[in-house]
């Protein structure tokens, strides 16, 4: 059934060499975070503080160090950093790239739980 709706438009922008990147943190980045944007809260230093520690991978046995830097959080996964955004008060994410970093409380965080493209996995606070 084809219908027409007046003052509706869509913007279609083709990138070269995409391919079935909409799928990708690449199609996210390249045009498709506006689709799938989320708020970015505004916590401060006090409500960031409460997740801040090193976490244990359940499954893996990795550190994680949750740190703040110029009042974001960020995830330590290695060497490498991840600055993260709220969505909530306990729920973050990284801009241009499926992570997600979530944690079971707000008054005292013992869990945390990392989702991206590969796995799901579950930290423990260990300091």
């Amino acid at each position: 059934m084809k219908q027409n709706f007046k003052e509706l438009s869509f913007k279609f922008e083709r990138i070269a060499g995409l391919g079935h990147a909409s799928l990708k943190s690449a199609g996210n980045t390249w045009g498709l975070h506006y689709v799938f944007a989320k708020p970015k809260l505004a916590l401060s230093n006090a409500q960031l503080l409460q997740f801040v520690g090193q976490y244990r991978g359940t499954k893996s046995d990795d550190l994680v160090n949750v740190l703040i830097e110029k009042g974001q959080l960020q995830l330590q996964i290695s060497d490498k950093k991840h600055l993260l955004f709220a969505s909530t008060t306990r729920n973050f994410y990284q801009e241009g790239e499926f992570q997600q970093a979530s944690f079971d409380s707000i008054t005292k965080p013992q869990k945390m739980i990392i989702e991206n493209f590969f796995s799901v996995e579950t930290f423990l606070l260990v300091e």
